[in-house]
């Protein structure tokens, strides 16, 4: 697990990965949790302007 803290504009957020591994080190599972809901909306608001704005070459 990583624990973090971030600031998207005026919003300060905690969060937390969780990162599941398999045997040879490679990960299987990834889950990001954050807090408070305001700073999840504006994390995911941020990062979906982002992405409208360069997206990931498919």
């Amino acid at each position: 697990m990583l624990i973090f803290a971030a600031r998207v504009g005026d919003r300060a957020l905690q969060g937390l990965d969780h990162l599941v591994l398999d045997d040879t080190g490679r990960i299987t599972e990834f889950t990001v949790m954050i807090r408070p809901l305001s700073g999840l909306i504006a994390a995911a608001t941020a990062t979906g302007a982002r992405l409208e704005s360069d997206p990931v070459p498919a």
